[in-house]
């Protein structure tokens, strides 16, 4: 019975680090569960919990959003914020893909045509 306990808190305390893995790297919240040399094979255990992630970040912005739109009353001021939030949370990792892909959508003009 104690050897499954054991066995069990080692698959939680696995799922936990590699959580705050995934955490740590889509956000500016550094974590670090992990000390190990091979920081690839980590955030590849961690790729699974992505979404998880992605949901904590989505709570985090629903909270600024609520909180703000009580405060102003106005849902527009409380949208500018939340996304101001998600900048800085992410330290801009979305907005770099998004710059990314209108790059590549205008890439088809000359170079004289992107004005």
């Amino acid at each position: 019975m104690l050897s499954l306990q054991i066995k069990i808190n080692k698959i939680m305390m696995n799922i936990i680090k590699s959580f705050l893995n995934a955490v740590s790297f889509l956000t500016i919240f550094n974590f670090d569960p992990i000390n190990s040399n091979d920081k690839n094979k980590t955030l590849v255990k961690s790729i699974k919990f992505f979404p998880l992630a992605g949901l904590f970040i989505g709570l985090i912005i629903a909270f600024i959003y609520i909180i703000f739109d009580k405060i102003t009353s106005s849902g527009s001021i409380a949208s500018i914020i939340s996304v101001l939030g998600l900048f800085i949370i992410t330290g801009g990792l979305h907005f770099d893909g998004l710059s990314d892909t209108s790059d590549g959508l205008m890439a088809f003009l000359k170079t004289g045509d992107k004005n």
